[in-house]
């Protein structure tokens, strides 16, 4: 939690009044890929500016893994919905553009494991996510970020965005 602080501050004192990559109504598209619990997470992501300062978006990440034990095979499966609402700080150069989030989402957990026991099981529930991004526009329509935050399945997101 400290370390969240400290980012968040480091990122409001370097914040300023001009702001050119998010704007309002701008329609942003990503994808991502996450580490979780020893796997690859790849995951698809929407944005939308409903004004230069703030965006609701939506993510989805899917993860899968599976192993064989002689005669018995076992795979578990993760998949997490979320919905956000962020908040852009306004830097002086247009591409660096940070933002910090807020949202509500959705996991779906399943094992299944074939053996002498034969047990399965699928879970789901609601959860609260936070998250901090760092995006960097490499050009008007193309950007890069890391994330921190944001789902049930990681905690550090990599991707690409597409300015539509």
């Amino acid at each position: 939690m400290k370390q969240l602080l400290s980012v968040v501050l480091f990122v409001s004192l370097f914040a300023t009044f001009s702001f050119a990559q998010y704007t309002e109504g701008s329609k942003i598209l990503g994808a991502s890929v996450g580490l979780f619990n020893g796997g690859v997470a790849p995951g698809l992501q929407f944005h939308y500016g409903l004004n230069k300062d703030i965006d609701l978006g939506v993510g989805a990440q899917y993860w899968s893994y599976g192993d064989d034990f002689g005669s018995d095979s076992w795979n578990y499966t993760a998949i997490s919905i979320v919905g956000m609402a962020n908040y852009h700080f306004r830097v002086d150069d247009g591409k660096f553009d940070p933002s910090i989030g807020l949202g509500i989402g959705y996991v779906i957990l399943s094992d299944d494991y074939d053996g002498p026991y034969d047990y399965d099981f699928t879970q789901s529930y609601l959860y609260y996510a936070g998250q901090i991004t760092a995006r960097y526009w490499f050009t008007p329509k193309i950007a890069g970020f890391v994330r921190l935050g944001g789902g049930a399945l990681t905690g550090i997101v990599a991707g690409v965005d597409f300015k539509l």
